[in-house]
């Protein structure tokens, strides 16, 4: 009894492990008409990630998009940032990917047959308004994008009795060129 219950926590714990795949995103930020837009793309999805999504298993990626300010004797300020939650959803009956984006307040939705076009909507965010930058202090900053997919979001309680299953499937984060905001 108890060595079959090893096994099978064993064999949980093996199958749970994150997969640590070489994500990496493309990061570029303009200024154009007193406002910083970003755009991120994010190569190199995990296999596995795209077999679960052709399976109907819902996914998700989280992207967090921020300026920072830098200082040189101290920590890094965060002054500003946008999250963007994509999700993509096959749907095995009619054959076609259900997109959705959160982007602040505002829900985009998107159904597409072909699945090149929904891992492409689903990896890039084109154009993401930042800040205006009149609002904004005379110094040094970079924005930086971090990106995370978690496999599932588990209850509270079983997130305690499962503590050593990772939450996260597999993350990755970038940062531009500092640039200088002069007034």
């Amino acid at each position: 009894m108890v060595k079959s219950f090893t096994a099978a926590i064993i064999l949980l714990f093996v199958t749970c492990l994150p997969v640590y795949a070489q994500s990496s995103i493309l990061l570029s930020q303009r200024t154009e008409n007193g406002e910083i837009f970003v755009s991120a793309r994010l190569h190199g999805l995990p296999d596995t990630f795209i077999q679960e999504v052709q399976n109907g298993i819902k996914k998700e990626i989280e992207y967090n998009v921020e300026l920072m300010r830098t200082w040189k004797s101290w920590l890094d300020e965060y002054v500003e940032g946008k999250t963007v939650i994509r999700t993509i959803k096959y749907d095995v009956i009619k054959k076609q990917y259900h997109l959705t984006s959160l982007e602040g307040r505002y829900i985009y939705e998107k159904t597409v047959k072909n699945l090149e076009d929904a891992l492409d909507w689903l990896t890039k965010l084109t154009d993401i308004r930042l800040v205006r930058i009149d609002g904004l202090q005379q110094g040094r900053y970079y924005v930086r994008v971090r990106m995370e997919s978690r496999r599932i979001k588990l209850p509270p309680l079983f997130k305690v009795l499962l503590f050593f299953v990772p939450e996260v499937e597999f993350s990755s984060s970038k940062s531009s060129p500092v640039f200088l905001l002069n007034k």
